[in-house]
């Protein structure tokens, strides 16, 4: 579960197989919360949800192991599923034109918006966690 970067959305999945898009609503300082979408993903369970860092595009991964990059008008505009062990994380760059994705197999694979494969990250003795693109594009 996260917020949006405007703070006055959330989103949460499950084990469900289902995504949702809430909106914060604040009447006579009492905050209630309504589904603005209801995504579900058959025959797999979401493990994690990215934004872009220009709000545009989001990513999620799931138990299938593919992860899938969506428009915000909840369009998948792009699937990657050449991973044969599980992923554990994915980041967008600041310019929100790559995307990294980490996996438990002791990698990482950069590729381009439109999917394509620009390198693979090698050099972890265990499966990585977590990473991220620095945001001053140096370090």
């Amino acid at each position: 579960m996260g917020f949006f970067k405007n703070n006055n959305n959330i989103y949460t999945f499950g084990v469900d197989s289902s995504l949702n898009f809430w909106q914060i609503n604040n009447v006579n300082d009492s905050v209630n919360f309504t589904i603005l979408k209801k995504l579900r993903i058959k025959n797999t369970i979401i493990n994690n949800i990215y934004f872009s860092s220009d709000g545009k595009l989001f990513a999620t991964i799931s138990k299938d192991t593919i992860i899938r990059i969506w428009d915000m008008n909840f369009k998948i505009i792009k699937e990657l599923k050449d991973f044969k062990t599980m992923i554990t994380a994915v980041s967008f760059s600041p310019d929100s034109k790559l995307i990294l994705s980490v996996l438990q197999d002791n990698t990482g694979i950069v590729y381009d918006i439109d999917g394509n494969k620009i390198g693979i990250l090698k050099g972890h003795s265990d499966f990585i966690n977590n990473a991220n693109f620095s945001y001053n594009s140096k370090y």
